[in-house]
């Protein structure tokens, strides 16, 4: 009986009659992966960094932190002053392509530091 308490102790079997095996809903995990544009700012140096992540917060500690080469260590600090998420990796980097443009460099010039 549905709905029964206690509940009815499961006997394992999940044959029907004729020995076919019950329908049971099918489950599947969707999770979507998006991807950050970012852009940095150093006030030290006044210098801007623009990138793109499928993980945001792991790459931004490796700016600031992890690592012990690459272009962004020598900047240290970085600040984060724009941040957008995309739903896909072709459009983010679509738009990191826009940022690094002439148009794109001006329009970052124009974000508060």
């Amino acid at each position: 009986m549905l709905g029964s308490y206690p509940p009815k102790a499961d006997t394992g079997s999940s044959l029907r009659r004729g020995g076919l095996p019950k329908k049971r809903p099918i489950q599947v995990a969707f999770f979507i992966m998006a991807y950050t544009v970012y852009v940095l700012y150093s006030e030290s140096a006044n210098r801007h960094y623009t990138g793109y992540s499928s993980d945001f917060e792991a790459r931004f500690l490796s700016h600031n932190e992890l690592g012990t080469k690459g272009w962004t260590k020598a900047y240290r600090p970085w600040k984060v002053i724009l941040k957008e998420d995309y739903p896909d990796q072709s459009s983010a980097l679509k738009r990191e392509r826009w940022l690094k443009s002439g148009v794109g460099r001006a329009f970052i010039k124009t974000l508060e530091h």
